[in-house]
């Protein structure tokens, strides 16, 4: 019995790695180092092999899909309301209005592919959603070390942008904590 990939439509040759491989296990380093000294180190290390499983997809219909799950897991709203999705996707790095635009534009490839069962992603639209994949995977391995678990990582995206009102929350979470102690 053999495996294959049925749809599989070969567009390049494939990458010989050997000359390359000593710098791919230096970068790797502080990767493997980082998922080490997580708290939830299963959730990182299968993020990473569904991100990589995700880019390995030959049709761009099945990658985005893929890419588009591993978002949802990664920001804890798996199944849920979209735009707390989108907002905490956009946290993970500094968004403009474009990047606003192209992420509803990707939530729209994902909802016309799943209900409507139209094939509508094409390898653009896998580029883009795959920068904020990446983003929110990297905020992940960069504080791998703080958070406790994925959903505090989506909870800290879920957090404020400005000085401002992340000093209120500050001061009201200080209120509470002298409220509940008083108690």
């Amino acid at each position: 019995m053999f495996w294959y990939e049925r749809d599989l439509v070969d567009r390049s040759r494939p990458f010989n790695v050997t000359r390359e491989w000593a710098k791919i296990a230096e970068d790797w380093k502080p990767i493997r180092r980082a998922i080490t000294k997580s708290p939830f180190r299963d959730d990182l290390q299968g993020s990473i092999a569904r991100y990589c499983r995700a880019l390995d997809e030959a049709e761009p219909e099945r990658s985005f899909l893929k890419l588009w799950s591993l978002l949802e897991y990664l920001t804890s709203m798996i199944g849920k309301d979209y735009d707390t999705l989108i907002r905490r996707a956009l946290n993970a790095m500094p968004a403009t209005n474009l990047d606003r635009h192209l992420l509803y534009a990707c939530k729209q490839y994902r909802n016309n592919s799943v209900h409507s069962g139209s094939d509508s992603a094409s390898e653009i639209n896998v580029v883009q959603l795959h920068r904020f994949v990446s983003e929110v995977l990297l905020l992940g391995l960069s504080y791998s070390e703080f958070f406790q678990s994925r959903e505090e990582l989506g909870q800290f995206l879920s957090l404020p942008r400005t000085k401002d009102k992340l000093s209120r929350q500050i001061e009201l979470r200080r209120k509470a904590l002298h409220w509940h102690r008083a108690k």
